[in-house]
């Protein structure tokens, strides 16, 4: 009777690891991205997350209490929803005053009409929260 023995091809080992790995990458990739992660309700940055969320679902009576009285402009409450998504850029905090800067992406991606604009939310407080006070006329709504 005669034995062999088998040797194992490490170029085929390597690449069939490559191969799960890249596999398993990419449903890591795919599961993790969704809604993201809440800020701190308390921030200026977590007040526009959660203010540009509420107008974004048509929630205009949240987005109202994370308003100052003073706010709420109408020029876009009224407007056809269009597909857009906030990114948030920067923050700068003096005082009572607060600048959150965005990018507003509107359209449809991939290959679809989008466009996109760096917008500026004022916010200010108000007993102690932060208020928006000034929003772009693509987060705006009416009192």
């Amino acid at each position: 009777m005669r034995h062999t023995s088998r040797t194992v091809d490490r170029p085929t080992v390597v690449a069939a690891a490559v191969a799960i790995l890249l596999v398993v990458g990419g449903l890591l990739v795919v599961t993790s991205s969704g809604e993201p992660k809440p800020l701190d309700p308390t921030t200026p940055e977590g007040v526009v997350q959660r203010y540009a969320a509420a107008v974004l679902d048509g929630d205009y009576v949240t987005a109202l209490e994370l308003s100052t009285r003073d706010a709420g402009t109408c020029h876009g409450a009224d407007a056809p929803a269009e597909r857009r998504r906030v990114v948030l850029r920067d923050t700068s905090v003096r005082g009572d005053t607060a600048t959150v800067t965005v990018r507003i992406v509107t359209g449809e991606g991939p290959f679809g009409s989008e466009w996109e604009s760096e917008e500026r939310i004022v916010l200010v407080t108000e007993d102690g929260m932060w208020l928006v006070d000034i929003a772009p006329w693509q987060l705006s709504v009416c009192r």
